[in-house]
């Protein structure tokens, strides 16, 4: 048992992730049913030595950056007036609140990133194809498994187990890393628009990893026919998977480009 990665960790699973026996309260209550089998997720690990305690809660169909319903609230540990973000919000809360180390969580456009930031923790949302995963199709081919952790180790940790990959786990600087930025969401309903101060942060992130010499451009990702779950799981549709593709654009490297300065 020693030499396995997880070996008696508790670790917490978003229930979106299956787990034999259990049900996915995130679907219809009138199409959910319990469980067969593990997911391959879910699978890995306890394969690893992870003890699997139970599910953290979802908004339903994973639809939402918060993590409430008619039936309860997922407050933030650090603030209880305050949200514990979204979807992945009960694996923050669950980790934030020192009940688990470690907390799987899934991320699209934010799940894990969002609960991550807004409960103090690192959440890691990992590029297209880091996880393997039977669902990855979803959501385009952007839906990943990740890990929620109190610290960059830990959450290295069990990405390396959730990617199957134990290289991961090791912290070493990066590096000069090539980072695309965009201010452009997916237009599920029309074009969206963006608040100053986000458009603002974006561009000072930018600046700040130009600073430290990391090579910074804009490319907006092509979303294609954007599919929720929700359309598999609770409707019984279907989507083709599809790759991921990017645009580039014009826009300065190594500088905050003309698309990135705040509008009037």
């Amino acid at each position: 048992m020693g030499e396995l990665a997880l070996a008696g960790v508790p670790v917490a699973v978003k229930e979106v992730a299956a787990i034999a026996g259990e049900y996915p309260a995130w679907e219809s209550p009138c199409t959910a049913q319990p469980f067969a089998f593990d997911s391959d997720v879910v699978e890995r690990l306890r394969a690893a030595g992870a003890v699997v305690i139970g599910t953290t809660r979802t908004p339903q169909y994973c639809l939402f950056p918060m993590t409430d319903d008619a039936d309860a609230i997922v407050a933030n540990p650090w603030v209880p007036s305050y949200s514990a973000g979204g979807s992945s919000g009960g694996s923050a809360a669950a980790v934030a609140a020192g009940f688990v180390p470690l907390a799987h969580g899934t991320d699209a456009f934010g799940s894990i990133r969002i609960p991550a930031a807004m409960c103090g923790l690192v959440g890691i949302s990992p590029g297209t194809g880091t996880v393997p995963a039977e669902d990855a199709w979803q959501w385009s081919g952007m839906y990943r498994h990740g890990p929620i952790a109190t610290t960059v180790s830990d959450a290295a940790l069990l990405l390396s187990v959730l990617a199957q990959r134990p290289q991961l786990a090791a912290i070493a600087p990066a590096g000069i890393m090539r980072v695309a930025t965009s201010v452009r969401p997916p237009g599920l309903a029309g074009p969206i628009p963006i608040s100053k101060q986000f458009v603002r942060a974006v561009a000072q992130t930018a600046a700040y990893l130009c600073a430290a010499g990391h090579d910074v451009s804009q490319a907006t990702p092509h979303y294609g026919n954007l599919t929720p779950p929700c359309s598999a799981a609770g409707w019984a549709g279907s989507e083709p998977r599809r790759q991921r593709t990017w645009r580039s654009e014009p826009g300065g490297t190594c500088a905050p480009p003309a698309w990135c300065v705040e509008p009037t």
